[in-house]
């Protein structure tokens, strides 16, 4: 979930607005590096944890490298003392202190089966939606400035053949996700018909 970030240590308000939002953004290298000191803090606790991650982190640790984003949107237990670390993680690093969070807990659609680990270590165990799941999530949300990107990259990693149609995929997905049934709205197909229009005249 893309969110704006309060003002970072070392820009002034003179600077040029983008230049502190690319600032605030997280990259593969980075969102590992955080992970990582995370998962340092738990050992010290003597702590493990679990962590199932969508949006644009899953996107960037199994999709695309290439991607940033503003945050991680996770579910992970045990919930109060990973905040704790992850509070602390931003702290040192000089981040936005929600750089992780489980504000997305309300928009996910259930169980994934074809989850994947994506980071584990002794002390954090950290799970990514599988290509279906995200495409769900983002049809559902299906914001043309953010999401179509996503939706492009996420078709190619699911086992959909090149002719096939938006009904299909949405048939397949409140298949597997009934919930979606409700949740994917008139925007969510003109989008989807829209990228499959596209991708068609490709093949």
């Amino acid at each position: 979930m893309t969110k704006h970030a309060p003002q970072a240590p070392g820009f002034s308000h003179g600077e040029d607005v983008s230049n502190l939002e690319d600032s605030l953004q997280l990259d593969r290298r980075k969102v590992l590096q955080l992970l990582d000191q995370l998962a340092g803090g738990l050992e010290r606790r003597n702590v493990k944890a679990e962590m199932f991650v969508v949006g644009g982190a899953a996107i960037i640790l199994a999709y695309d490298s290439e991607r940033m984003t503003y945050d991680v949107d996770a579910l992970f237990e045990p919930k109060n003392i990973v905040y704790d670390e992850a509070r602390r993680v931003a702290a040192e690093n000089f981040i936005q202190p929600d750089w992780l969070n489980d504000a997305v807990k309300i928009h996910l659609i259930g169980d994934d089966p074809q989850a994947a680990v994506a980071y584990r270590n002794k002390w954090l165990t950290v799970s990514i939606g599988s290509p279906k799941y995200l495409l769900a999530m983002k049809l559902a949300s299906a914001r043309p400035e953010n999401d179509v990107d996503d939706i492009r990259l996420l078709l190619d990693h699911c086992d959909y053949p090149p002719d096939v149609s938006a009904g299909a995929i949405f048939d397949d997905l409140q298949q597997n996700w009934p919930v979606t049934g409700k949740l994917f709205l008139p925007k969510s197909h003109y989008i989807l018909q829209d990228i499959l229009a596209e991708r068609r005249r490709y093949i």
